[in-house]
């Protein structure tokens, strides 16, 4: 069990990896979810177990889940997921463009045929979207967002502006 995402997301982030955070109130098992998830764009997500930790893959994206974690900007956010799943776009990609696009695609999928509360984290450092009480907010002021990505998601949404997680502040 992780008592806090904090310093991982803060290691991801600062050694120049992307990473995309979902974390989400759900029935299923982590792994079990990504599975679900991908299923909606047609990618397989692959699993497997290292050191207790259910690591997953696809062709675009190194994946992360486990349950049971404590993360602040959930919390902040009045939102308490029993599973978070981090989508690193694997190094080897000639860019990842294509891969960002399909795990948008999936979550704008989920969101029209699944309610649950969510966060998308990007890079660990500020919120990109989240749904809490069946209401789904982007966050206009974080930089996960680009014009093209921000086109994929067609649901209804309120626009926020939430400055990114100021990690020199203790």
């Amino acid at each position: 069990m992780i008592d806090s995402l904090s310093t991982l997301k803060r290691d991801y982030s600062m050694n120049d990896i992307t990473t995309f955070d979902v974390e989400v109130v759900t029935d299923h098992e982590p792994h079990v979810f990504v599975v679900e998830l991908f299923k909606y764009v047609d990618i397989e997500a692959e699993v497997e177990d290292i050191d207790g930790i259910q690591q997953m893959r696809t062709n675009s994206f190194a994946i992360t889940v486990f349950d049971q974690a404590h993360d602040t900007i959930s919390a902040e956010l009045g939102i308490e997921p029993n599973v978070f799943i981090q989508f690193r776009p694997k190094q080897n990609l000639q860019t990842d463009v294509i891969a960002i696009k399909h795990l948008l695609e999936a979550i704008n999928h989920w969101l029209k045929i699944i309610d649950n509360d969510f966060a998308l984290v990007y890079n660990g450092e500020t919120v990109m979207i989240y749904r809490k009480q069946k209401q789904i907010y982007v966050n206009v002021a974080s930089r996960g967002w680009t014009e093209a990505r921000l086109s994929i998601i067609n649901v209804p949404y309120e626009e926020v502006s939430m400055p990114a997680l100021d990690e020199t502040t203790d």
